[in-house]
């Protein structure tokens, strides 16, 4: 027969029925430490080493926020999950726990060991759901696309015809000449006859305005062909109201 060695109110259940002690036995023990940090007093008190050993094997010890009110409940529960009797249901390693007394302090109550467990012996964790075949359900009022209606043409909207570009055209011997469209030719030669023609009423009016000052420069004193000089040169308004006067005068 094999012998156990440590303290048996600090021994884990499965500990003390000889069984193989893994870290979830650590566990245990720090449970023990922290609930008689918390309450003064050890999980189970016993007059024997048998009626103990009995009792940490059927009986679970009193909740921490019974023996003391200002412990709160989530945090005697935290306590309570390192004590559990089924070594699985404890939490899986001291950094779980530690943050199971965290919590506790928070007023967040603990996980259970099976929902964090992650190991090949926990299979809810890791159970593949089966697909659910998709129903295709009718649209409804509030689901139904409503058309798009296209909307009136404004002048912002208005879609802009791009200026006209040149395009290529084979000509003799592989070359390639561009050829300006019909549409953009058209405002060119309107331009064009319009320049003309003001250039041919600027001519007239420069010539009338040649023969007025002509027939002044033939009738007028050398004072009045000083002072009509000097204006002509410093006020151009003034002149061609002059000009004008000259030509009215001559041609009644």
């Amino acid at each position: 027969m094999g012998s156990v060695l440590g303290t048996a109110a600090y021994l884990a259940p499965e500990q003390a029925r000889g069984e193989e002690a893994g870290p979830r036995a650590d566990l245990y023990s720090l449970g023990v430490v922290t609930y008689q940090l918390l309450s003064g007093r050890l999980p189970y008190e016993a007059t024997s080493l048998s009626e103990l050993a009995l009792k940490q094997q059927r009986e679970s010890p009193v909740a921490l926020d019974q023996l003391n009110p200002r412990v709160p409940r989530e945090l005697a529960q935290a306590v309570a999950t390192a004590l559990a009797l089924d070594k699985e249901a404890r939490p899986g390693d001291a950094i779980l726990f530690a943050e199971a007394l965290r919590n506790g302090l928070r007023g967040i109550p603990p996980v259970s060991a099976a929902a964090t467990t992650t190991g090949p012996g926990s299979r809810a964790a890791t159970r593949v759901l089966p697909d659910v075949p998709r129903v295709e359900r009718p649209p409804t009022a509030a689901t139904r696309v409503a058309p798009r209606t296209p909307r009136p043409e404004t002048a912002a909207t208005r879609a802009i015809s791009p200026k006209a570009r040149p395009v290529a055209v084979p000509g003799d011997g592989g070359r390639i000449r561009t050829q300006q469209r019909p549409a953009a030719a058209m405002p060119r030669k309107r331009r064009r006859a319009l320049r003309r023609f003001l250039a041919l009423v600027v001519l007239a009016v420069v010539f009338a305005a040649a023969v007025a000052v002509a027939i002044t420069l033939a009738t007028s004193t050398s004072k009045q062909v000083v002072h009509f000089r000097t204006v002509v040169a410093h006020d151009t308004q003034s002149a061609i109201k002059q000009i004008r006067g000259i030509v009215n005068h001559y041609t009644k």
